[in-house]
């Protein structure tokens, strides 16, 4: 962090063209001043040394030799960063500070720059730190990027040392403090072995598809809410078959009405199904037309059964649904990144700070799994039938 600060410092231009001359200021921000000042401020006085031209020492300022500073701030006197016009900005420990601190403090103050920020930390659960990393996690390629390093991955810290923290540590402490994990309340409802994982696919059994809607993503080339705060959209395929669930994929992701109707339409085609459950509201209306469009393209007709909570809380809705199958081993997931999504979300259930969209999805198959044929072809059987009529030959 402070190489990087320092880096950004002595820079002469931001990244849209501008000068920057020493109005421009580089902001490292701490959860308080003090430990700003305490942990950080002799690392940076150090690296900077041979570009330093002018230290304040109690306000936390560094000047360099090309007049620009880098300056400490703390969340613990959020107003003191107000009113500044930043060239980049570093938060330590984020997950430790209000979650308005970068939305409504720290990001207008790179809206003339359009510089960087930088968000480092131990995950503490499913806070607003872990929001804006599975956002960054979920938008590859575009301003975001997202780095994930483990207290193994770093060379300082020796083996016996790293021994006696795991010997030490319970298993969800160690996941959060030494395996960088973003964690909540792990087994409380589900457990992790419950969830069998095979890419067999079953030979008895027929498709079943549920459908969790979320917020809708604006469509291309309109205005509309930042979409970080919508939750997704899950499209739960599965195979329902004698010996429970094979789930061969929850597609999920942020889009607008016409591609959610689009991938619902085609999940149906892909796996031949003509009944398709969507959860029942306003969403689903909204999706109803497009619906339509694409079935008439596809020429795959299908009959939308409107999904219901039945009077009871999400919470109990999904134990219901899934508890019993996940313990004995009746759910069986098709490897993927998804699954391992479906697992986190397992995991953290019923924490109300993290997501469920796919575990929602999911449960909903209990509703659609009645409506599924349990057929299944035995050519070994075939002309076996005993000849009632020697004429006809049936």
């Amino acid at each position: 962090m402070a190489v990087w600060l320092i880096c950004e410092a002595m820079k002469t231009h931001s990244r849209n063209g501008l000068p920057l001359t020493v109005e421009h200021e580089v902001l490292y921000i701490a959860p308080t001043f003090q430990q700003a000042h305490n942990v950080f401020w002799p690392k940076l006085r150090k690296l900077a040394e041979p570009v330093t031209a002018k230290l304040l020492e109690n306000p936390g300022i560094l000047y360099l030799t090309n007049g620009r500073r880098i300056r400490l701030v703390g969340m613990d006197n959020p107003d003191a960063a107000r009113g500044a016009t930043a060239s980049a900005i570093g938060f330590d420990e984020y997950a430790d500070m209000p979650d308005r601190a970068w939305e409504e403090i720290a990001q207008p103050m790179l809206m003339i720059t359009e510089g960087p920020a930088m968000f480092i930390g131990t995950p503490k659960g499913k806070n607003h730190f872990f929001k804006l990393y599975a956002h960054a996690e979920d938008t590859p390629g575009g301003d975001w990027e997202s780095f994930h390093f483990t207290s193994f991955d770093n060379p300082f810290l020796s083996d016996s040392e790293s021994d006696r923290l795991q010997r030490d540590m319970g298993s969800d402490k160690q996941r959060q403090e030494l395996e960088a994990e973003f964690t909540a309340h792990e087994g409380v409802v589900f457990k992790r072995e419950w969830f069998k994982e095979s890419p067999d696919e079953p030979d008895d059994g027929g498709w079943a598809i549920a459908v969790d809607l979320a917020g809708f993503r604006p469509a291309k080339g309109t205005a509309g809410r930042d979409i970080k705060r919508l939750d997704e959209t899950a499209i739960a395929i599965v195979k329902v078959h004698r010996r429970g669930w094979w789930v061969k994929e929850i597609r999920h992701g942020q889009w607008d009405t016409r591609e959610t109707a689009n991938r619902i339409i085609r999940a149906a085609k892909e796996h031949q199904t003509g009944v398709v459950g969507i959860e029942k509201g306003a969403l689903s209306n909204a999706v109803q037309p497009y619906l339509q469009d694409f079935m008439a393209q596809y020429q795959r007709w299908v009959h939308v059964v409107p999904l219901t909570h039945g009077n009871q809380r999400k919470t109990d809705r999904i134990v219901w649904a899934l508890q019993g199958r996940a313990e004995k081993g009746r759910i069986v997931l098709n490897p993927g990144r998804w699954a391992e999504k479906l697992i986190s979300q397992a995991m953290d259930f019923p924490d109300p700070r993290a997501k469920d969209d796919l575990l929602d999805a999911l449960a909903y198959i209990d509703q659609m799994a009645g409506r599924v044929s349990y057929v299944q072809y035995d050519p070994a059987q075939e002309n076996k039938h005993p000849v009632l009529d020697p004429v006809s030959g049936w």
